[in-house]
């Protein structure tokens, strides 16, 4: 199975968050001269996270950024979870009572438009693809997750 692996990438609010922090420490340092090393701190805040922040994902063949959640889903569903992901399935019956096992990873648009999703079997400490990338329908994925 080949999993697919989005690649992280910067939002507008990201890089808004660490040029406003770097901002905000080069006009600590030219206001006010008396708090250097707060105005020092400041800056290599903004200057160290701005590398790590990146709260968006981009998927191989989209254009678009996606905002990235996990759900938990019962191990010993993860044929018909896959199945009914696929569209080899039509329904979906998962024993409420069971838990953990199953990652699926869930990319989204916020505004709802388009949304994909990938099931992962965690065994042997080695997350393991159970069904491709599949773009997905908000109805469907409702049915998922009222049994998470």
């Amino acid at each position: 199975m080949y999993t697919i692996k989005a690649k992280h990438v910067y939002k507008i609010s990201d890089i808004a968050i660490s040029g406003g922090i770097i901002i905000i420490g080069i006009l600590i340092l030219l206001l006010i001269p008396s708090a250097l090393g707060l105005g020092v701190c400041t800056l290599l805040t903004g200057l160290c996270i701005f590398p790590f922040l990146k709260t968006g994902y981009r998927i191989p063949g989209q254009k678009e950024t996606f905002s990235h959640k996990d759900y938990l889903l019962p191990q010993e569903c993860k044929s018909d979870i896959a199945a009914f992901i696929e569209g080899k399935s039509k329904t979906l019956n998962i024993n409420p009572f069971k838990r953990g096992g199953l990652l699926l990873e869930h990319y989204y648009l916020k505004n709802g438009s388009r949304q994909f999703v990938q099931l992962f079997d965690y065994t042997t400490g080695i997350y393991s693809a159970q069904c491709e990338l599949t773009e997905i329908d908000s109805d469907k994925l409702e049915a998922i997750l009222k049994h998470q």
